[in-house]
């Protein structure tokens, strides 16, 4: 009676820690992707924009961080950044008054392995792709398809399609569609360093514990 009132116990946490990992989005993000566009060809000297884009991402919370390193003069040759339930982000590099350069780098998912980016070159040109005509059409923020910004965003919001949303409301945000929620198992507590402990972090935790306790008996 004793071992089955056991593995009943372990049975049931490991249930919990699977639903509350799936509402975190830990185990939800194997068909994401994260693509990188941006111009092939630039002015010397001239700013152009790279836009980190998501795609397939879930609706529940999710983590991806990346890294590029950047060969041939641009600045700056190395970039990191993530994103948390947001649709998209960018960086804005300087070229070098000539030659070409070439970004490589990878990402990686809240619960996936790291993905390599295709290569990308971007050549520095005398005319810089003077016959480009950038497009802002329905576009509010995001590139321009020359290298340039439709506009940026304001702290807190996110460029998501080319629309400035805030946070938590782009592809995979969690939009709750206008309501209010009575409870938010994902409202921040207090912090850890730069990491923000959740309700639902304290949740899955109680529930690690309360899993080995029966290990113990």
């Amino acid at each position: 009676m004793e071992k089955n009132k056991k593995i009943i116990g372990i049975i049931g946490a490991v249930v919990l820690i699977l639903i509350l990992g799936n509402q975190m989005g830990l185990f939800a993000t194997s068909g994401a992707s994260l693509s990188r566009t941006g111009p092939s060809t630039v002015s010397p000297g001239q700013s152009f924009t790279i836009n980190y884009i998501t795609a397939g991402t879930p609706s529940g919370n999710w983590f991806v961080a990346w890294e590029d390193s950047i060969s041939g003069g641009c600045t700056p040759s190395i970039y990191q950044a993530f994103l948390a339930n947001g649709g998209s982000g960018s960086k804005t590099f300087s070229a070098p008054n000539s030659g070409t350069c070439t970004f490589t780098g990878f990402y990686q998912f809240t619960d996936g392995s790291k993905v390599n980016f295709p290569s990308k070159t971007v050549t520095v040109s005398g005319n810089g792709g003077d016959d480009c005509v950038p497009n802002c059409v329905g576009k509010s923020c995001g590139s321009d398809g020359c290298g340039g910004n439709c506009g940026i965003c304001s702290t807190g919001d996110t460029c998501t399609n080319y629309v400035c949303v805030p946070s938590g409301t782009g592809n995979g945000g969690g939009d709750t569609n206008g309501e209010v929620p009575s409870f938010d198992i994902n409202q921040e507590l207090f912090k850890l360093g730069d990491f923000g402990v959740t309700i639902l972090h304290l949740l899955i935790i109680f529930a690690g514990f309360y899993a080995l306790s029966f290990f113990r008996k």
